[in-house]
């Protein structure tokens, strides 16, 4: 069973890389060089008010009982301001077992975020993603295209085939998967991948983009080969469980039609009044299986504040959830809320993901588990009245020594807080200082520091 969800999961990651690099090319301009009418393509996105995608993902694992996946459906698509609403029926075929299930998915952009609705197990789920702008993400893209070569061409259609850095397609997927049911994004598993090639077909009289083709069957081998990495056995017990994998064929098409000419699309009221919000969590705790031992932090290091985002002002606080190999090592990171800012959370999701745990424990073996940690972005710092802003490394040092005098900062992280900051007050009151919460000459000196 454990091979099905896996491969039920890289079925989901076949689906969400059609959509990403799909919508990103809706229509073309006709010009000769073949890079250049690609590109201008994904230019003329802004213009095309909406459109229809009919997806058909496939994939089958010929080991043993061969098992067979689709993912088939539709989405109208609507680009000012983003709106679609998808229908995919999941089918999974194992010798004579068969699943089937419909999932129904609304997108909808709202202020500075992407709201996600999608009916799990027969309950509405409201997630939420930062927007990230649409013409540095058209920029992006087209600055990743490495090579674009004319295939074919008749009187009707060209055919071009199209060859991009995997890393657009992981960022892209990271900030795409929460939308999908019970199924969480490995990051970690799409690195050491190769450039990847699919076939787009142009409609000359329309301009349009009328077909995409892509075959993941590669990128999946490679893929399951990192899985088997994070996971703790011996070099035997990892190479059988990639050989399991090295067959397994996986492709994906989407058809385009009725640019400009879908009808209204909505989130219906009683999907938004029933949707219960999962992106916040009250109780920020580690949750290994019940009755188990939770992970715990050994090799944490600072996560980085982003010099763009400390240029622009910017500030949040971002949620994540972790999950934690068998191991102690980061398998994915999930946004269960978002500061509002893709640099910020980007920034704590490649921070945290370096960060080292003891394993969760159940029945005395080392297993799996989850952790929610929060990482806060605050450009308020420690004021030295002499000296200006101090840095994180002499903030932390602030923060120790306040502890060990019994003036509770909290986790040292070398951010300002509200902890901190009374810590500072509570210090200077009982040393006889004005208590300012600015850590002067007297102040440092009354620390030791």
């Amino acid at each position: 069973m454990r091979k099905n969800k896996l491969l039920s999961i890289l079925v989901v990651f076949g689906l969400l890389t059609v959509l990403v690099a799909g919508f990103s090319s809706a229509s073309a301009a006709m010009v000769t060089d073949p890079k250049e009418t690609f590109i201008k393509s994904i230019k003329s996105i802004q213009n095309v008010e909406s459109c229809h995608v009919n997806f058909d993902l496939s994939a089958s694992f010929p080991q043993g009982n061969n098992i067979d996946i689709s993912a088939k459906g539709e989405s109208d698509i609507q680009g000012k301001p983003m709106l679609s609403k998808m229908t995919m029926n999941l089918s999974m075929k194992d010798g004579t077992k068969k699943f089937e299930q419909v999932i129904t998915s609304y997108f909808e952009e709202a202020e500075n975020q992407i709201l996600f609705y999608s009916n799990e197990n027969n309950h509405w789920i409201k997630r939420s993603l930062p927007k990230n702008s649409s013409d540095h993400q058209s920029e992006e893209y087209w600055n990743t295209i490495k090579n674009v070569i004319l295939k074919n061409e008749d009187a009707n259609v060209m055919v071009f085939e199209v060859t991009v850095n995997m890393n657009y397609i992981k960022e892209n997927l990271r900030r795409t998967t929460v939308d999908v049911p019970n199924t969480k994004l490995m990051f970690n598993i799409l690195d050491n991948l190769d450039d990847f090639t699919y076939l787009v077909t142009i409609d000359k009289k329309t301009a349009y983009i009328s077909k995409i083709e892509m075959d993941f069957s590669d990128c999946i081998s490679k893929i399951v080969s990192n899985i088997a990495d994070l996971q703790s056995g011996t070099s035997e017990q990892k190479n059988r469980f990639k050989a399991m994998f090295s067959n397994m064929k996986m492709t994906g098409t989407m058809t385009f039609s009725k640019f400009n000419n879908v009808g209204k699309i909505t989130v219906p009221e009683d999907v938004k009044n029933q949707a219960k919000v999962v992106n916040l969590i009250q109780e920020h705790k580690s949750y290994p299986p019940s009755g188990g031992i939770c992970p715990q932090v050994i090799e944490r290091s600072l996560v980085g504040y982003p010099d763009e985002a400390r240029k622009k002002g910017l500030e949040g606080n971002v949620l994540l959830r972790l999950n934690i190999s068998d191991t102690g090592k980061v398998i994915y990171a999930e946004i269960l809320q978002s500061s509002g800012f893709d640099i910020l959370d980007n920034a704590a999701i490649d921070g945290v993901t370096k960060w080292r745990f003891t394993p969760a424990q159940m029945n005395a073996k080392a297993t799996t588990s989850n952790i929610i940690v929060p990482i806060k972005f605050q450009l308020k710092r420690l004021k030295d009245s002499s000296l200006g802003l101090l840095n994180s490394e002499e903030i932390i040092n602030i923060q120790n020594k306040l502890n060990e005098l019994g003036f509770d900062c909290g986790e040292p992280d070398g951010f300002i807080g509200p902890k901190t900051e009374q810590a500072i007050k509570d210090f200077q009151q009982s040393r006889g200082l004005e208590p300012d919460g600015i850590v002067g000459i007297e102040t440092k000196k009354a620390l030791g520091i």
